[in-house]
């Protein structure tokens, strides 16, 4: 059996324009920071938990306590809900239909792998299609850490489909941090042209690459990827 791991953000939903503005407004709500840079590129760990940690400790200089964390995550989770019910999320497309597409397929199952806060990733998969939030699920509630938390993933998937391994794992994203964790976990990795554009995305390592889940029939896709990897774990 071939597992297939979805990140959220730019790949199966557009990344939304106000969530950066519900993340900073949390942050300064709860501690009262202003100064947060808006640059992913500039923190290690591209996670909702990863990067209010750095935050914290470039401004702070000390780590969030729990309560802080808890605090941030709440807070922002209203602002992101608030926004959403005026500036709706919007899906990429083909994203719609594709769990349905993929759940038919023999020897294949899924997963959820992303940065988002789990409360967020499960409003987020609930506008791609309810079903969604059924399939095994980890968030920046596991780790801060994108490796960590795409390994959580496995495992949870291990779990549900009762697997001990699995033949291959594909990831499906669109970040370069997306393509350093595959990179770290010798997985295969299926871009998204959505916030980078193709040519950069390849330039990061992506060997392949589509626009959206409707210019590319997503199983032929699948299909035909270069095993870059072999995975058997």
């Amino acid at each position: 059996m071939d597992l297939i791991i979805f990140d959220i953000d730019g790949t199966l939903i557009q990344s939304h324009i106000k969530e950066v503005d519900c993340f900073i407004e949390a942050v300064t709500t709860v501690l009262g920071i202003n100064e947060i840079d808006r640059d992913l590129h500039t923190y290690q760990h591209v996670t909702d938990k990863g990067i209010l940690i750095e935050c914290v400790s470039r401004t702070l200089n000390r780590h969030p306590t729990k309560e802080e964390c808890d605090a941030i995550q709440d807070q922002y989770f209203t602002n992101f809900s608030a926004v959403i019910t005026h500036e709706p999320i919007q899906l990429i497309p083909g994203a719609h239909t594709l769990l349905e597409t993929l759940q038919a397929l023999p020897n294949t199952a899924l997963a959820v792998a992303t940065g988002s806060y789990h409360r967020a990733a499960l409003l987020k998969l609930s506008h791609v299609a309810p079903a969604w939030c059924d399939i095994p699920l980890s968030t920046s509630d596991d780790s801060e850490i994108r490796t960590l938390i795409m390994e959580s993933a496995l495992n949870k998937a291990k779990q549900f489909y009762r697997k001990e391994q699995f033949n291959r794992i594909i990831y499906v994203g669109d970040g370069p941090w997306d393509i350093n964790a595959v990179n770290a976990l010798k997985w295969d990795f299926v871009g998204i042209a959505s916030n980078y554009p193709k040519n950069k995305l390849q330039e990061w390592g992506a060997t392949c690459v589509i626009a959206d889940y409707v210019e590319a029939h997503f199983v032929d896709v699948i299909n035909n990827l270069p095993r870059n990897f072999v995975s058997g774990i």
